[in-house]
């Protein structure tokens, strides 16, 4: 069971315009036994804060660590179009994949939103369930103070008046100053694949296959994946934000239990990967 501790209880992160993951070796020593020897249901579960891929078209932008920009820098490590095709992955192995997926269309005064990713194959039949949009935007709300300059849609505002045409109301991605519990879920014995956002249910579907799952003879990597077919798609791969915490437990979880940090009962991990950890030296 590999375990990663770090010190002063700070996240692992993954700055924009970065080129990493964590990578967990298939090797000989590791073939059929530990998280490559189970055979059967699975859960797993990570606490991350994702960062805007978007970045803002509106305005001149040169990007932070938390924001891809608009301008050349930005737009050479990831074009617009790659940003909407962004494909943030968490989990990955040849027969898993949890990513993040950018929902939105446009990065106008629109920062990303992001869907969960749900990709597993057993015996060779791939089954992809994804989620609505989770990980919202929030509308910047100061109609109060220039309320003809809005048009709204039941007293929310949805436009707002600009010098060349009418363009959307400014939304802030708040969702960078707070953690997320996402988790999935599998069914050996019905097939049922099931994701959850912040301990609610949000989608649940059927593999088209079924029975027991296994993890791919191959690495397991956090963060990206470096075996994607084209240079974009392993970009589009890329996460970018911060990673807290995170389990592979054995078995089918019913229900989630905590959504400040990962309780798995220890008996049942197969992996587990704690970034917030206190000095174990005082």
């Amino acid at each position: 069971m590999p375990t990663l501790y770090s010190k002063d209880r700070k996240s692992l992160q993954f700055p924009t315009h970065c080129d990493a993951y964590i990578r967990v070796p298939y090797t000989a020593v590791h073939q059929k036994v530990g998280i490559w020897g189970h055979s059967g249901s699975f859960t797993f579960q990570t606490i991350v804060t994702p960062y805007d891929v978007n970045g803002n078209s509106a305005v001149v932008f040169n990007g932070t660590e938390k924001s891809l920009g608009q301008q050349p820098k930005g737009l050479d490590y990831m074009s617009v179009a790659d940003r909407y095709a962004s494909d943030m992955v968490l989990f990955y192995n040849e027969n898993i994949k949890v990513s993040l997926n950018n929902t939105t269309t446009s990065s106008s005064n629109q920062p990303a939103e992001y869907a969960i990713k749900f990709s597993l194959t057993i015996s060779s039949n791939n089954t992809v369930l994804t989620s609505d949009t989770v990980i919202s935007t929030s509308i910047v709300e100061d109609s109060s103070l220039d309320p003809t300059n809005y048009r709204y849609n039941n007293h929310t505002p949805t436009q707002k008046k600009t010098l060349s045409v009418w363009g959307d109301v400014p939304k802030d991605a708040l969702y960078l100053e707070v953690p997320h519990h996402i988790a999935v879920s599998y069914n050996s014995l019905t097939g049922k694949m099931d994701i959850y956002y912040d301990g609610k249910l949000v989608k649940t579907g059927q593999h088209s296959t079924g029975g027991s799952f296994t993890m791919g003879e191959s690495d397991i990597t956090i963060g990206q994946q470096p075996d994607a077919s084209t240079q974009n798609e392993k970009r589009r791969s890329q996460f970018m934000g911060e990673m807290h915490e995170l389990s592979f437990t054995g078995s089918y979880s019913t229900g989630i239990g905590s959504t400040n940090t990962l309780t798995p009962f220890f008996g049942n991990v197969l992996l587990y990967f704690d970034f917030e950890e206190a000095n174990i030296d005082g």
